[in-house]
């Protein structure tokens, strides 16, 4: 029986969990505290028993952490894309001894078929640790490392960024691949970070132009702009993995791309698919990756350990420090420029010399009538205007809905009708 005073630790150990764990060796997904309380299965006098240590130390000098109360539960397997731990199904309640060991000895014999995985969840120092999932099996041992927490961003590092890169229609679909990893000896709690910079979260910049971004993963995260925010708990040797998904605009057979790193990436990645989903083009022959400063390049089916049934291109081997960029580009893509727009733009360049002709005709006929402050007027109106319009131009060159030689026709079509009615201005002021 457990005492009143174990029973009161144990709830404010439920409590207090937050995410953080090593459920798996590559991944640290979050603990996610049970929807509600769980009881340990139904055990009778006929009922086979088994047991099952679990070892809490910590992972800087390896001293056995005593007298702590200890959570193993039972739960099924953890899919490949889920972002959050299954809750638990069965649960048991203990305390560690002098030697930090904690012994589970009424785990039901036949938890062995039932399909499930045990965990074991502790905390220290305010933080919630957890161990590497197992099979049930009489006589399991299960380890908790442990870490003392601090604030220190300098241990974030991203262990390896993949990115991978499809062609659709018009634009181009990139997939991240982050691995974010703690090089340090303490464990880092994004959440308790009093910097203004981190209030969002560790910030992850993606370019402008960036569209439609998702982060799917372990944690908390926030899409502001081009940027995204993630919160979460980095355990030293452990990771943590992100995908973030976004399209950028494609127009011609080249394409540039280039991404600033606010952390220090380890290794960076650059893979396309030959292949595409289009049946009028089932494969890009003249597909071409142009990296920069990368160690190593590759071509063909099953490089960098993808796909074996899918022919890639790809680069690899790039390290990074804080404010460094990676860049590459894409030829031979099947985009053509399409020449419908200069002539539309060539049409709306005649039209603009038309309407402007008609409007210095009627100008000269309320000039007779209403006398030249109401000329100055009309011709300060088209002024604004245009200026208006030249902005227009340069805001989507920025989001890419013009080449910078469609932006540059078209503003040099209305710099010259602002130079006719700036001469209209010029002359009246002249007059007086």
């Amino acid at each position: 029986m457990i005492s009143l005073s174990k029973s009161i630790a144990f709830l404010l150990l439920l409590l207090c969990a937050s995410p953080a764990s090593a459920q798996y060796p590559d991944q640290a997904p979050p603990v996610a505290p049970p929807a509600e309380p769980i009881a340990e299965p139904t055990v009778t006098a006929d009922t086979a028993l088994m047991t099952i240590s679990v070892t809490v130390k910590h992972g800087a000098d390896a001293r056995k952490i005593a007298n702590t109360p200890v959570f193993l539960r039972a739960a099924r397997p953890r899919g490949p894309f889920e972002p959050i731990a299954p809750q638990p199904q069965f649960e048991w309640a203990g305390f560690t001894d002098e030697l930090g060991i904690a012994r589970f000895d009424r785990v039901p014999e036949d938890l062995t078929t039932s399909g499930l995985r045990i965990h074991a969840v502790t905390t220290y120092d305010g933080l919630a640790f957890e161990s590497a999932a197992a099979a049930p099996l009489d006589g399991s041992a299960l380890e908790i490392v442990t870490w003392d927490k601090s604030l220190d961003t300098s241990v974030v590092a991203i262990k390896n960024l993949r990115s991978v890169v499809e062609v659709w229609e018009g634009y181009l679909v990139f997939t991240q691949y982050y691995t974010l990893t703690n090089t340090g000896q303490t464990a880092l709690d994004v959440k308790l970070l009093p910097d203004e910079e981190f209030e969002k979260g560790l910030p992850f910049h993606l370019p402008v132009k960036a569209k439609a971004i998702n982060v799917t993963g372990p944690g908390e995260s926030m899409v502001v702009n081009s940027t995204f925010y993630w919160k979460g708990v980095l355990e030293p040797g452990s990771a943590v993995n992100l995908q973030v998904r976004f399209s950028m605009s494609a127009k011609d057979s080249e394409f540039a791309y280039e991404q600033e790193m606010g952390w220090r990436t380890l290794n960076v990645e650059v893979v396309v698919p030959i292949q595409t989903r289009f049946e009028k083009l089932p494969r890009l022959h003249d597909l071409e990756l142009r990296p920069v400063g990368f160690a190593e390049t590759d071509r063909g089916a099953g490089i960098f350990d993808l796909r074996d049934d899918i022919d890639f291109v790809g680069a690899r081997g790039l390290a990074l420090e804080p404010g460094q960029s990676f860049a590459f580009q894409l030829r031979g893509l099947p985009f053509e420029r399409a020449k419908s727009p200069f002539l539309v733009l060539l049409l709306a360049f005649v039209c603009g010399a038309l309407v402007l002709m008609l409007a210095s005709r009627e100008i000269k006929a309320a000039a007779g009538r209403a006398g030249r402050e109401d000329l100055r007027k009309v011709f300060e109106a088209q002024r604004e205007r245009l200026l208006d319009e030249l902005v227009g131009v340069e805001r989507e060159l920025d989001e890419g809905l013009l080449t910078r030689a469609e932006a540059e026709f078209e503003a040099s079509a209305l710099r010259e009708q602002l130079a006719l009615v700036l001469k209209k201005l010029g002359d009246l002021d002249r007059a007086e």
